[in-house]
């Protein structure tokens, strides 16, 4: 939880400051690349996950059924991946900032959003097992 700082006259008017303090903008700066790289990190799980769900929709007519099995499953599997590592970078950073006066999206935020759409992966994953089971 970070801690609360008293706020200059010019933010209690709800005007932003002045001039602020070098290492205050240094510390937003690295505050905002890191839910930056975050939404990349799932982006790229995502953009994975529907990669992998194209090549089981429309890749059967021209490759092997269990090729285009494994592949959509290799696929998927490193989207979960991806969301994973996704929420683990994010609160490893998060960690070690957790000292500073700052506001930024909780860890626990990340991790149920990435949780989230690893679940929903999971659950595509399976279908997609069901589906070719039942041929």
């Amino acid at each position: 939880m970070p801690l609360e700082r008293e706020l200059s006259p010019a933010e209690e008017d709800g005007q932003p400051e002045e001039n602020p303090p070098p290492h205050r903008l240094a510390v937003d700066q690295t505050v905002l690349a890191n839910e930056r790289t975050w939404l990349a990190w799932l982006r790229t799980g995502l953009a994975i996950l529907a990669g992998g769900l194209a090549v089981a929709r429309f890749m059967r007519t021209t490759l092997p059924d269990w090729t285009a099995l494994l592949i959509s499953s290799l696929l998927v599997g490193l989207s979960v991946a991806m969301f994973m590592l996704a929420s683990w970078r994010y609160a490893s950073i998060h960690l070690r900032m957790a000292q500073l006066d700052i506001d930024a999206m909780s860890s626990r935020a990340a991790h149920a959003i990435s949780g989230f759409l690893a679940l929903c992966a999971l659950i595509a994953l399976t279908g997609l097992w069901i589906m070719a089971l039942n041929g």
